[in-house]
């Protein structure tokens, strides 16, 4: 693995330049920790420490069994010995954890006990960043990367919730950003740390019944993060991890936490102070009024005020994004700030929208609809948003199978804007079976692929084109204008 010394965000092994700020990269000296080339139970070698928290450290390592890379975590070695406590809550957090089986969520390979080093806990061994240091150290996120970011923590808190546990440190250090370069937006989220996770619902995980460690009454969790009943010791429901939640949302939208202090006095402001709304922020004055309400409600004291469940949050994000999407786009790209503070934004920040011009007295008939096709949803609404606002009619489908549907029962589209990558059928078979049903039309294949065996594959069908799919997303009216395809 090797580290980006500008932004510390770490790459494979053979990887030279940080993508993020064009920085070489370094191999990090090895640690002087006595664990390092420490094998466990004769199969997984400690190869470097990653970090070190207050029980557990976590290490690359390779797993000589089955030859590949993975993270180890290990119980942290004190002079006085470890507690049986902190032990039991070890083995919990290596229960909890493989009992959820999510793609947000960290994968777990294997855990156990060596007889020298204690229990472990094997795992996916991450590339990426945590979200707290791409808070800390930047580029700024952009709209897109949040709606993701946020859509995608849901998605495995409620995997988490509907497995019978609560996180009860959802915070951006638990978040890690793994690097996923054949998605849109570079990365996947990935939910760590199940060391303080509780469980609420026994039936779901029964197993875990003998290793519940923490009781009513007792209090963990971290300050900026923590609900007001984890504080007051009160029994839990997953409402303590939507509070956190929000608390995520505010951080991210608006660059600081809504309480703000030494940990005591963070704590009485999660106790009894109202946050303030994220509009009210230097900032952030440009925040629509839907997204002050969804986190004000997130962010509630009393956990019955709060939306019930994570698949709550994520209908009521669905019912933001456009509204949240518009507003960024008018407030960053509407001329309201000046040309050297948008330079300092990411590359999507500097695009323009051009609105057609229409003669709004004279109804005008639909042309027929340019046809997106792309399984992320805000990618969706990012294109939807940049054509619409062009002036042409759109229509969209999550998938290959639903654009074969399209085809054979509604009206033909004079274009398609298509992904390269989905789930089933990728975006050149979804083409060839386009072409199949009679569709020869125009279709721009959006993707981050560069692979010349995959344009030369797309390239040999006729008529279609590419966009860099992310930043260059704006030039789709001037890609389907420049093929004769007009609002």
């Amino acid at each position: 693995m090797k580290i980006c010394p500008a932004c510390k965000r770490s790459y494979p092994d053979d990887a030279a330049f940080c993508m993020l700020d064009g920085r070489k990269l370094n191999s990090p000296s090895t640690t002087s920790d006595p664990l390092v080339t420490a094998v466990i139970n004769d199969r997984y070698t400690l190869k470097r420490r990653l970090g070190r928290g207050g029980a557990g450290t976590v290490y690359s390592a390779r797993d000589g069994r089955l030859e590949r890379d993975v993270a180890v975590k290990v119980l942290n070695r004190t002079k006085d010995g470890t507690s049986d406590r902190v032990r039991q809550r070890f083995e919990f957090e290596m229960r909890a954890v493989a009992a959820v089986d999510h793609p947000h969520v960290v994968k777990v390979f294997d855990f156990g006990h060596d007889a020298a080093i204690g229990p472990y806990l094997v795992m996916a061994l991450l590339e990426g960043q945590s979200l707290a240091r791409r808070l800390r150290l930047g580029p700024p996120l952009s709209m897109l990367e949040m709606l993701a970011i946020a859509q995608e923590i849901c998605s495995a808190l409620t995997a988490v919730h509907e497995g019978g546990i609560i996180h009860r440190d959802v915070k951006p250090s638990n978040l890690f950003l793994q690097l996923a370069p054949e998605r849109a937006l570079q990365f996947s989220v990935q939910l760590l740390d199940f060391g303080i996770a509780k469980v609420f619902s026994l039936p779901k995980v029964e197993h875990l019944r003998d290793v519940e460690v923490t009781t009513t009454g007792s209090f963990v969790g971290s300050a900026s993060v923590v609900a007001p009943e984890q504080i007051l010791g009160t029994p839990l429901t997953p409402a303590c991890d939507i509070y956190s939640l929000g608390v995520v949302f505010y951080r991210m939208l608006t660059g600081t936490y809504p309480f703000r202090g030494d940990a005591q006095q963070v704590y009485r402001m999660h106790l009894s102070v109202p946050p303030e709304r994220p509009s009210t922020r230097p900032g952030a004055h440009w925040l629509p009024p839907e997204i002050d309400r969804l986190l004000m409600k997130m962010l509630a004291k009393a956990p019955g005020s709060r939306p019930q469940s994570t698949r709550e949050v994520v209908y009521a994000l669905r019912d933001v994004r456009q509204p949240l999407l518009s507003a960024w786009a008018d407030h960053f790209l509407g001329g309201t700030e000046s040309d050297a503070s948008l330079s300092t934004r990411p590359d999507f920040l500097h695009t323009t929208f051009t609105q057609a011009d229409t003669d709004t007295d004279t109804p005008r008939a639909l042309k027929p609809p340019i046809l997106i096709i792309d399984d992320e949803e805000a990618i969706v609404d990012l294109m939807r948003l940049v054509l619409e606002d062009a002036g042409y009619n759109v229509v969209v489908a999550l998938n290959g199978e639903e654009a074969l549907e399209h085809l054979r029962n509604r009206e033909r589209p004079e274009a398609m804007v298509m992904d390269l990558m989905m789930p089933g059928m990728d975006g050149i078979s979804t083409i060839e079976a386009c072409r199949r049903n009679g569709y020869d039309g125009l279709v721009v294949l959006c993707s981050t692929i560069r692979s010349p065996n995959v344009r030369a594959r797309a390239e040999a069908l006729e008529n279609v084109t590419f966009v860099d799919k992310g930043p260059k997303l704006h030039q789709l009216p001037s890609v389907l204008s420049a093929f004769g395809v007009l609002p």
